[in-house]
């Protein structure tokens, strides 16, 4: 959207304001507003006031590093609301001091407020948005990192997934009792997987099948695991960072825990049901925001990814859904850790030269080795249908009548094979191999159970059927003149086939009552739109353009001396003072209309009781006015509330004050005599309930 658009909505964030608020904004910065006056004119001659370079320049002078530090984080967020930010900037800036300074650049022009969509937002001040944004902004002191020295890559990569689903798929019941693997299971990992031990090779085995299983890539059934055949394909289709983003989040959301990886247990279950986990595909579009956006030279605490994700719109916001997500990437080498930091490890970058060099090499005693230009998609077919030899650099398969005849069952023929080999190889298969594929596929159709719908078509309309292309595309197999397999769930084709063969007819229904075959379930296409967190990717790295514009003379000195030279009251003398501490004021004139103007006492404390009620029941009269509440917590501790004043009724000799307290809005009640401090606020500026 353009500047002149938001400065419109800027303009009508004002103007629609209660008269009283509307003409304090005006009279705050442009002081005593003469008559007669045009409401229009009035915020005219404010923005002309604020577009003054001078104005500019001692606005910009007046913002300290907290102020920076909010400002930012309000830009990354993007016109974020009051629990946004609060999420945000968890246990960095309690509520009410958040509070208070979001009402501080309110009160300062800073920043405003505006309803969209039914939502209270915050957005910069237009007139002022392009100075903060290329001065005062600054990413790295909202997203803190530190340099750190650039690690090695993950050790999960597309060969070592195939390698794994190919283990499993000659393994397909690995655990014993207690999600433990057999121990044979353990003798064949140390063996063929080239890790540092077995230890660590069954470590990273039982990873990868737990991450796998929950990402809904292998599956469980009678104790038994394999490949669930569409969500590989639509696993196959994706880049690898989104294939390793979909095994950390298929990890995050299983029951592996760091503390307790083999355990199969939730490590604290009262917690997992006060705060259920989130599904494999959030956890997954999290991971691959970290792994797109995050910088591998950089090391960051826990909290400074979590601003990351909720700048891209996914709040980890219960604590142990991002620790969880963290240590399940951590726990795949996507991320180091570094004194409790976080660096993220380089990803493999596929580089190419126009030629594509081939993906393996097969061998005339059926051994195919992948060379570091396998991918994913290209050799996944294969793998499926051979045997994990060894897994290193280069791992190596063998193709053998029984993993070939899985391939078989899967509905994969011979000629698909021999296809996929020579497309990997860039060479013609070995004529052994050639000729044993298709002798295996001869055998394997030996013996054949059909699975599909049939079509029963009476013989004087068998002609229409039998002499159509389109038809003949869909029949299995006639094992009987007039009978026709068709393939299951191609209900639509064959009504849509019938109706171009002449038969306008709508076919009878038997059996199971439909020709649609139930296949299996597209929940591959959760694997879809992994990177719906994208849009607010562009300032999480920027540094500030250029370093902010100083005034000629120091502002807060300026208001001082004119201070000093006053005649005012001592109360109003501290009054101004505050204002000059809080950055309110820019001119000297400022200060002497404020010391003119009738100020309304906002606070009571100490034995002031009469003072306390009556501001109590201000607030009460006044929509949108909080109040700042200290008393004495367990201990003698002052505690301090900010709350919504909801009803002040009599009980024996005190008076008690029902609230709710902000931000949860728990009810509160708290005797008046018990407050040692009381103090309105306003809700906002720019209030609208």
């Amino acid at each position: 959207m353009s500047r002149s658009s938001d400065v419109e909505r800027w303009k009508g964030a004002l103007i629609t304001r209660p008269d009283q608020q509307f003409f304090e904004v005006i009279r705050f910065a442009l002081g005593k507003i003469e008559t007669p006056f045009n409401k229009h004119q009035l915020l005219e001659d404010l923005i002309a006031y604020l577009k003054s370079r001078e104005t500019r320049e001692r606005i910009l002078s007046l913002i300290s590093p907290g102020d920076a530090f909010l400002l930012t984080a309000i830009f990354a967020l993007n016109k974020p609301d009051l629990p946004t930010l609060y999420d945000f900037l968890k246990g960095t800036v309690p509520y009410l001091d958040l509070h208070n300074h979001l009402l501080n650049l309110e009160e300062r022009m800073l920043i405003y407020k505006s309803i969209e969509d039914g939502a209270e937002v915050m957005r910069p001040n237009p007139l002022l948005a392009d100075d903060l944004e290329t001065s005062v902004v600054d990413p790295h002191v909202v997203f803190e990192s530190t340099s750190a020295m650039q690690g090695a890559g993950p050790w999960v990569c597309d060969r070592l997934i195939l390698s794994v689903v190919a283990f499993i798929r000659e393994h397909p019941a690995p655990f014993k009792a207690g999600r433990k693997f057999k121990s044979k299971i353990v003798k064949e990992a140390a063996a063929r997987f080239s890790f540092a031990d077995t230890k660590e090779a069954t470590g990273r085995l039982i990873l990868m099948v737990l991450a796998l299983e929950s990402a809904g890539i292998i599956r469980q059934a009678d104790g038994e695991f394999d490949v669930a055949h569409r969500e590989l394909a639509d696993f196959a289709s994706l880049s690898q960072t989104d294939r390793l983003a979909c095994l950390a989040g298929g990890l995050a959301a299983s029951d592996w825990t760091a503390d307790n990886p083999e355990s199969g247990a939730a490590a604290d279950q009262q917690q997992t049901q006060a705060y259920p986990g989130l599904s494999a595909f959030e956890y997954a579009c999290a991971a691959k925001f970290l792994l797109e956006r995050a910088d591998p030279s950089r090391s960051y605490p826990a909290f400074s990814l979590g601003r990351m994700l909720i700048a891209g719109g996914l709040s980890l916001s219960v604590e142990r859904h991002l620790i969880k997500l963290l240590n399940a990437m951590k726990a795949l080498g996507l991320l180091g850790s570094e004194g409790g930091s976080y660096r993220p490890s380089p990803l493999p970058v596929t580089t190419g030269n126009g030629i594509e060099a081939p993906a393996a090499v097969l061998q005339p005693n059926f051994e195919i080795t992948l060379t570091e230009q396998a991918s994913f998609a290209r050799t996944v077919t294969v793998a499926l249908g051979a045997r994990l030899v060894s897994y290193d650099v280069c791992p190596v398969f063998e193709l053998t009548r029984e993993t070939v005849t899985k391939r078989f069952a899967d509905g994969v023929s011979a000629a698909q094979l021999i296809n996929s080999l020579e497309m990997l190889s860039a060479v013609e298969p070995p004529s052994n191999v050639v000729f044993s594929l298709k002798s295996w596929e001869k055998e394997f159709l030996s013996v054949r159970i059909f699975h599909g719908s049939v079509l029963l078509v009476d013989e004087n309309r068998r002609h229409l059927v039998e002499h159509n292309p389109d038809m003949k595309k869909l029949i299995i197999s006639i094992p009987a003149p007039g009978v026709y397999l068709m393939r299951a769930g191609d209900q639509a084709k064959i009504e849509k086939t019938l109706h171009g063969c002449g038969i306008n007819q709508k076919p009878a229904l038997e059996g199971s009552g439909s020709l649609e075959g139930k296949g299996e379930t597209d929940a591959g296409k959760r694997f879809q739109d992994l990177d719906f967190l994208a849009p607010p990717a562009a300032m999480l790295h920027r540094r500030k353009k250029k370093p902010r514009p100083k005034p000629g003379i120091d502002v807060p000195a300026e208001l001082n001396r004119k201070l000093d030279t006053m005649d005012v009251t001592a109360e109003m003398r501290e009054e101004l003072a505050r204002m000059i501490r809080q950055r309110l004021l820019l001119y000297p004139e400022q200060l002497e209309y404020h010391a003119a103007s009738p100020r309304e006492k906002n606070e009571a404390k100490g034995f002031d009781y009469v003072g306390k009620v009556r501001i109590i029941e201000q607030a009460l009269s006044r929509q949108g006015t909080l109040l700042e509440i200290m008393t004495r917590g367990t201990g003698g501790k002052s505690v301090r509330y900010l709350v919504a004043p909801a009803e002040l009724s009599k009980g024996g000799a005190d008076l008690t004050l029902l609230c709710r307290e902000l931000p949860n809005l728990s009810t509160l009640k708290l005797r008046v005599r018990s407050m040692s401090h009381v103090r309105s606020v306003r809700g906002s500026l720019f209030a609208t309930s």
